[in-house]
């Protein structure tokens, strides 16, 4: 239970009955099993970062059940606020409007700090979905404040974030919190079936692995004249590595994450080239636009992680 000082009274045995409704969060994919959420109690939910991932977030979750309730947004951006409920309450979407919008005025937040602010309500939990850079803090400010979690990878970009990711965590648990985080691979019955039967001894020892990540270009939000540089870069937040960590952390994460579950393990060693081939221009920020990585596992065994972004390739 929750400690009784805080308002928020569910428990972390009721949260986790709500099955999908935390964890189709993480994305729509085919895998989420919402018929587990349909008999639960009534939760609450506010989202902290309302772009794309965040209304994406909102979406999936309040699809799980009948009894989930969006009822607070929290962006930097105010018209960031405004396209997520647009696009949650559009009577033209393909469904129809979600059910479940119950934001009102007061419980929309925009600003630096608004984050703080959302974590005041009644929330039961919260999707963390803004840039990677802020996470950190983030989830801190969300255990502290004792609210279930649903935060989206990466969960930092640097060190120093991981560190307080780490230590925020077994806070977390002390407190008996749900926290549930987007890497959407744990979370399919098809990958997890998969990998119990490799590590069962199926098809003997894994000795090496490959994994690729090679995709086109993505989104740029472009620039105004009327933005500060702490705007530009976080409204293009992809291309800068301090919000960012650079698309190796914030995409190929994934894959990364994936081969380590199945190596049973953390590379011990790393070797790797990268670079920007394609991307040159000063408004891609800082990032590099190609990785290849060898990582060397325990026993000497190796996985070549490859990832790129360049547009018109194949």
């Amino acid at each position: 239970m929750i400690d009784k000082k805080n308002k928020n009274k569910i428990t972390r045995r009721k949260f986790i009955a709500a099955g999908a409704a935390a964890s189709a969060a993480i994305s729509g994919f085919p895998f989420v099993q919402t018929s587990r959420a349909q008999n639960i109690p009534p939760l609450k939910i506010g989202i902290i970062g309302c772009g794309g991932r965040g209304t994406g977030a909102a979406d999936n979750a309040l699809t799980a059940s009948k009894n989930i309730h969006l009822i607070a947004l929290a962006d930097p951006f105010q018209d960031r606020i405004d396209r997520c409920l647009k696009t949650l309450t559009d009577p033209k979407r393909r469904r129809g409007p979600l059910q479940g919008v119950e934001v009102k005025k007061d419980h929309i937040f925009a600003g630096l700090d608004c984050g703080k602010k959302l974590l005041e309500t009644d929330v039961d939990y919260v999707c963390l979905t803004g840039p990677p850079g802020f996470r950190p803090q983030d989830f801190e400010d969300a255990v502290e404040a004792g609210k279930h979690i649903f935060m989206e990878k990466p969960v930092a970009t640097d060190p120093v974030g991981v560190r307080k990711i780490l230590k925020t965590a077994k806070k977390a648990k002390e407190k008996g919190l749900s926290v549930v985080v987007g890497f959407d691979n744990r979370h399919s019955l098809a990958a997890r079936e998969t990998i119990k039967r490799i590590h069962g001894g199926w098809i003997g020892e894994v000795l090496s692995a490959r994994s690729y990540f090679n995709t086109g270009s993505l989104w740029h939000r472009g620039e105004d004249p009327s933005w500060t540089e702490m705007e530009y870069q976080c409204r293009n937040w992809y291309y800068f590595c301090w919000l960012s960590g650079d698309h190796i952390v914030e995409q190929h994460i994934h894959y990364i994450d994936l081969t380590n579950w199945v190596m049973d393990g953390y590379p011990v060693k790393a070797m790797g080239v990268g670079g920007r081939q394609v991307r040159t221009e000063p408004k891609w920020g800082n990032i590099y636009d190609h990785f290849t990585i060898d990582y060397e596992f325990a026993n000497e065994k190796h996985v070549m992680a490859m990832c790129r972004q360049w547009a018109n390739t194949d």
